[in-house]
């Protein structure tokens, strides 16, 4: 579970990092977290990860490398005043390393070794900023040896469920504001623009099992409270069963 807790983390930092909110589901998560036992873990909690971060699936990735990039950037202040002359051929020796494998000891504070001109150097962490980019179509979050990449492409599909979840949370802002109970049913009505009004309709039985809900229906022209969802215009009425 300490697993699970670390990667559903890097899942949400990997959110932030790219606006994406929570409501918001995601066609895939995919985790790097290196042994065989790891990958079983992932495989036998996948929902759990799953419900945490809004996903559809939950999958591992086939390597470190398959969703991020590293790269090596020495530096020369700490690096030139170390080795004088010999920053450039220390500086040459280190971009010619496996740079996976250079940039995990170094994220890990383990330091590397090179060689210039027949001597081994001592190359420490804090000498080197190893740099990750995520691949295109990925959000991406690091930490000790563990990996968290979301897939960030959205569909239609996935959009307008992203907008019923929003309309729940209006609803249920909605219902505390009437000061409703918490097994209060209700009746809803709404008047939305088409996109939003297709996305209502499309979650319909999530919309009224989350809010308690007997009924739910579109009016031409509606009176109540007022929102904007992602530049969609939303008004709500609720009533009291």
């Amino acid at each position: 579970m300490a697993l699970v807790q670390q990667l559903v983390s890097l899942g949400h930092s990997a959110r932030q990092r790219t606006g994406l909110r929570v409501r918001q589901p995601l066609i895939e998560a995919a985790f790097w977290a290196g042994g065989r036992r790891d990958t079983a873990i992932i495989a036998r909690h996948a929902d759990l990860i799953s419900d945490e971060l809004n996903v559809k699936q939950i999958r591992t990735l086939d390597s470190m490398t398959e969703a991020i990039s590293y790269a090596l950037h020495p530096l020369p202040r700490q690096l030139g005043q170390k080795h004088g002359s010999r920053f450039p051929a220390v500086r040459s020796a280190l971009l010619n390393l496996d740079i996976v494998e250079a940039a995990r000891k170094l994220l890990d504070g383990r330091s590397i070794m090179v060689q210039v001109e027949g001597d081994d150097i001592e190359v420490l962490p804090d000498e080197v900023e190893v740099r990750l980019t995520a691949r295109e179509g990925f959000a991406v979050s690091e930490e000790g040896g563990l990996i968290a990449a979301l897939v960030t492409e959205l569909t239609p599909e996935l959009v307008r469920e992203g907008l019923a979840r929003e309309v729940v949370r209006r609803i249920q802002d909605l219902r505390k504001s009437r000061g409703l109970d918490i097994a209060d049913r209700v009746h809803l009505t709404y008047f939305a623009s088409a996109d939003l009004a297709r996305a209502i309709e499309e979650q319909r039985e999530y919309i009224m099992g989350e809010t308690l809900a007997i009924s739910l229906h579109g009016v031409e022209k509606g009176s109540g409270e007022e929102y904007e969802l992602e530049s969609e215009k939303l008004v709500l009425n609720l009533e009291k069963v």
